[in-house]
């Protein structure tokens, strides 16, 4: 927080492409260059990452800067160009970063460790028979 950064989120999961709608979302959070506005990420379904306020009283998305980043949907990574986040919107200044997975499954190609939020997911268990 408070240093301009370049991100690079890699999901090592396929990230659908091709939608009518965003496949990459963010929660909101603040910026050094418009501290009095909540920004927003979301990606414009052919590899690029956008930011966005929301208008207070037309509810429209006013995009900021077009190219705040790029999706590689084939390879699950996300690029976020030069940031400077000041605070997240949560009391705990989380942000996060949601993105449409092409498979639900996930698969580990290494060491994997997830955080849920339990809440906010929806599970569904299928028992696969061994091969």
């Amino acid at each position: 927080m408070n240093t301009v950064t370049q991100y690079e989120i890699c999901y090592q999961n396929i990230i659908t492409s091709g939608c009518t709608h965003p496949s990459v979302q963010s929660t909101g959070f603040v910026i050094a260059e418009f501290p009095g506005d909540v920004v927003y990420l979301a990606d414009d379904q052919v590899g690029n990452v956008y930011l966005y306020k929301i208008d207070a009283t037309t509810k429209d998305r006013f995009v900021l800067n077009p190219q705040q980043g790029t999706v590689d949907y084939a390879k699950g990574e996300v690029m976020l160009n030069r940031l400077n986040i000041i605070k997240g919107t949560y009391d705990d200044n989380r942000i996060e970063l949601r993105v449409q997975p092409k498979n639900k499954d996930i698969y580990a190609l290494r060491e994997a460790y997830l955080t849920l939020d339990l809440t906010s997911s929806v599970f569904l268990i299928q028992k696969e028979s061994l091969i």
